[in-house]
C-alpha cells in the first residue's frame, strides 16, 4: 500500500464514523506518521508505507473515529503562527481566540502612548496560548498566568518554554493568589451552558476537560466573578478583555458596565459572531 492508498482508506474509516473533514483529517494523519510535511507528502505519496507505519497509522486513525479530537492525537496545535502542545488537560487553541489576542494588543499599543513597562494578567490561562502570544508578540516584560488546573499549568510551562517565553505561571482560583494591579487583564473563561455540554460535538464534550467548560446554568458564572473583583487588580486606565459565546457579547458587556468600565466593546469573529467584550478602567 502506497501513502496515497493509506490516505485514501484512512478517509473512507473516517467517513464512516462520520468525523468532519475526513479528507483533511486523513491527510494530517499520513503526513504525521510520515514525518511529511505538506510538499514531502504531494513528493512521496507513491511510495510504499513501511508495516510499521500503517500500523500506527490504523491505531490513531482509530482514536479519530472514536472522535478524539486530531490536535490532541498530534499532540500540537498552532497558534498566533505560534507552535503549542496540546493534550486533553486543556483546551485545543482555537482560531476565534486569536481575536482575543489581537485586541489585547491593540490595547497593549494604546496603552503605550502614556507608559512603556506594562504589567499583563492571563486568567483561565489553559494551555497558555493568549498569555504566551500575547506577552511574546506584544513583548510585554512582566506577564503572568493563573489557572485553577495543575494539569493545565504544567502544558503552560512546557508551552512557555517552547515558545522562549519569560512568563509567570502559578495555581489560583481567579484572583485568589494574584497580588498587585496590571494594565491589561484578559481572560478565556469556561463559558458553555452547563444543560448545553452534552450538546457539543463528542469532540469537545467527550474529551475537552469540563473544568474549561462549564460557565454555569447560564454560561455567565465565571464573567460575574472576574468583573465584581477585577477593579481591585487593574491600575486607573487599564483594559480588561474576554473571550465569550457567540450570544454572550451583550449580557457581558452589560455586566462590565455595572462594574465601572468604560468603551466598553464587541468584537465579531470571523464568521460574524460574538467573540471579545473589552471594556477600560476610567
Amino acid at each position: 500500500m502506497t501513502y496515497f492508498e493509506a490516505c485514501k482508506w484512512i478517509r473512507g474509516l473516517l467517513e464512516e464514523a462520520g468525523v468532519p473533514e475526513p479528507d483533511l483529517d486523513a491527510r494530517y494523519l499520513v503526513e504525521f506518521v510520515g514525518g511529511f510535511s505538506e510538499a514531502g507528502y504531494l513528493l512521496d505519496r507513491d511510495k510504499q508505507i513501511p508495516g510499521d507505519q500503517l500500523e500506527k497509522l490504523e491505531e490513531l486513525a482509530s482514536r479519530r473515529c472514536g472522535r478524539e479530537p486530531l490536535q490532541y492525537i498530534l499532540g500540537s496545535q498552532e497558534f498566533m503562527g505560534l507552535p503549542f502542545i496540546c493534550n486533553k488537560d486543556c483546551l485545543i487553541p482555537r482560531q476565534d481566540t486569536e481575536i482575543l489576542v489581537e485586541r489585547a494588543m491593540a490595547a497593549v499599543a494604546d496603552l503605550r502612548k502614556e507608559r512603556t513597562a506594562l504589567r499583563y494578567l492571563d486568567l483561565c490561562t489553559g494551555s497558555g496560548c493568549v498569555a504566551i502570544s500575547l506577552t511574546k508578540l506584544a513583548g510585554i516584560g512582566e506577564a503572568e498566568a493563573t489557572d485553577i488546573s495543575e494539569a493545565a499549568l504544567s502544558v503552560a510551562r512546557r508551552n512557555a518554554e517552547l515558545n522562549k517565553t519569560d512568563l509567570k505561571i502559578y495555581c489560583s482560583d481567579l484572583f485568589e493568589k494574584v497580588k498587585g494591579k496590571f494594565n491589561i487583564i484578559t481572560a478565556n473563561p469556561p463559558y458553555i451552558d452547563t444543560g448545553l455540554i452534552n450538546t457539543l460535538i463528542p469532540e469537545i464534550w467527550k474529551y475537552e476537560p469540563m473544568t474549561a467548560l462549564d460557565g454555569g446554568d447560564d454560561g455567565l458564572s465565571f464573567y460575574r466573578r472576574i468583573t465584581a473583583k477585577a477593579r481591585e487588580y487593574l491600575e486607573a486606565g487599564g483594559y480588561l478583555l474576554f473571550e465569550t459565546g457567540d450570544t454572550q457579547g451583550e449580557a457581558v458587556s452589560q455586566l462590565m458596565r455595572s462594574a465601572g468600565f468604560e468603551n466598553v466593546g464587541i468584537h465579531k469573529d470571523l464568521a460574524g459572531l460574538d467573540r471579545v467584550v473589552e471594556g477600560k478602567l476610567p
